[in-house]
Order: structure tokens, then C-alpha cells, then sequence
């Protein structure tokens, strides 16, 4: 998937043991510890609505 930067959101749902190597990937791919390339941060969901 091409992302565009300051055009797009990406939301990823994950089981807690898939979390931080989906981060690590999405991290890396889209060098985000360069400026201006975005930003990724994980929360925790307690309930999600409308996923089947």
C-alpha cells in the first residue's frame, strides 16, 4: 500500500502478541524516526464494535 505523506491514517487491529512486530514493521518501512515521515502509536482497545 502507498502512503502518502500527511494524507493518510492507517488503523491496525491486532491480537497484543502481533503488536510490536506490526509496529517495528510499519516503523521501519516508512522510516519514521526520519522528520516529517509520520507518526505510529499503539493503544490498547477493550472493546470494537462492528468486526466480525
Amino acid at each position: 500500500m502507498e502512503i502518502e505523506p500527511e494524507k493518510e491514517i492507517v488503523l491496525i487491529i491486532s491480537e497484543c502478541d502481533l503488536t510490536d512486530a506490526i509496529a517495528s514493521s510499519v516503523k521501519e518501512d516508512l522510516e519514521i524516526d526520519k522528520p516529517g515521515n509520520g507518526i505510529v502509536f499503539v493503544q490498547d482497545i477493550n472493546k470494537v464494535y462492528g468486526i466480525y
